[in-house]
């Protein structure tokens, strides 16, 4: 698996994913080239991306919630 690549998932019946015509199975996350360009010209920091332990406590929670009835 790629760094910053995450399965997309569902859950059953999700408008969503009914009207999407194709809905990605994965995800991945980057920071633009133009933004790096633009960050660096300006001597900025290039933004950060989430980080993997939130993108996982996010994803527990989304199970949690659709488990329990709430979504």
């Amino acid at each position: 698996m790629q760094v910053n690549t995450y399965n997309v998932c569902e859950r059953p019946g999700s408008l969503v994913f009914q009207l999407a015509a194709k809905p990605r199975e994965q995800v991945t996350f980057r920071v633009p080239d133009d933004v790096i360009r633009e960050c660096e010209a300006r001597g900025k920091q290039i933004p950060a991306l989430p980080h993997p332990d939130l993108i996982a406590l996010h994803a527990a929670c989304a199970r949690v919630a659709y488990m329990s009835g709430v979504l």
